[in-house]
């Protein structure tokens, strides 16, 4: 693996955003007859508080979720939130269209920034659903969402000191 100092969540996270601006980049939004190339806005963090004015859509958030340190795996959870933006009813075409978009060239792509492999067992999947699935919300429109979760190694952290109970056993 490599060096654990630049294995972080914080890496891991720009790492994302920054994999994501290739296959994104001039994404053709076509849910109804106006088919038009967009750039997708990228965004890294926090979710904001309040909802992106019309400029911004489409975009992806990228954050955080969680992580685990157990034994010798170690790994991040990041989710990737998908927005776009549409007054026709089949909006939300394009949502999910950028979701398998993104999530295509992460199975494609599994090693991210060199460091970062893409976890695929039992335990951790590759998950999407849409936000009205996630949200007692019934209906977003115009407003439409795809929520992207996946998990990736990161460095394990050894401990200085030998272990309690392997030092009594002795």
């Amino acid at each position: 693996m490599s060096d654990a100092l630049g294995m972080n969540p914080v890496d891991l996270v720009l790492s994302l955003a920054a994999e994501l601006e290739t296959p994104t980049q001039e994404f053709l939004l076509a849910n109804g007859q106006q088919a038009r190339r967009n750039t997708v806005q990228i965004h890294c963090g926090v979710m904001p508080t309040k909802r992106p004015d019309q400029s911004e859509w489409p975009f992806l958030y990228v954050y955080l979720m969680e992580g685990e340190d157990g034994g010798d795996l170690s790994f991040t959870t990041c989710a990737i939130l998908v927005g776009t933006y549409s007054q026709e009813d089949a909006g939300w075409r394009d949502a999910l269209n950028l979701a398998m978009c993104v999530r295509t060239h992460l199975l494609r792509h599994r090693l991210l920034a060199g460091k970062y492999r893409l976890l695929l067992d039992d335990k951790h999947k590759l998950k999407y659903s849409t936000f009205e699935q996630l949200t007692s919300e019934a209906r977003t429109y115009p407003f439409n969402y795809v929520l992207l979760q996946a998990s990736w190694r990161t460095a394990s952290i050894a401990p200085e000191e030998p272990d309690f109970w392997q030092e009594t056993v002795r």
